[in-house]
């Protein structure tokens, strides 16, 4: 899994917290590389997760939702912005 910030976004005040509980969520394997995005409270997307394999991504995903977070692509079936899914909260 990585960890990356997007440039010149906002951080999350909960940031530390997120960061945190994703990287709980490593899970050794392997798979295709799928990326999560996170808003921002301005509504940019400011952290990207790069989970590798269905496993780390399913894990990266439960922990956003056990955080209360709502992905916006969850019914679309595609990418926006380079993204698998997008949590804002």
């Amino acid at each position: 899994m990585k960890i990356s910030y997007v440039p010149g976004a906002d951080l999350r005040d909960d940031d530390a917290a997120i960061v945190k509980a994703v990287n709980k969520e490593a899970f050794p394997g392997g798979g295709n590389t799928m990326v999560i995005g996170v808003r921002n409270q301005v509504g940019a997307i400011y952290l990207k997760v790069e989970a590798v394999g269905l496993a780390e991504f399913m894990g990266v995903i439960g922990c956003f939702e056990k955080l209360k977070f709502t992905d916006e692509l969850e019914d679309s079936g595609s990418m926006k912005d380079g993204c698998d899914a997008i949590f804002s909260k």
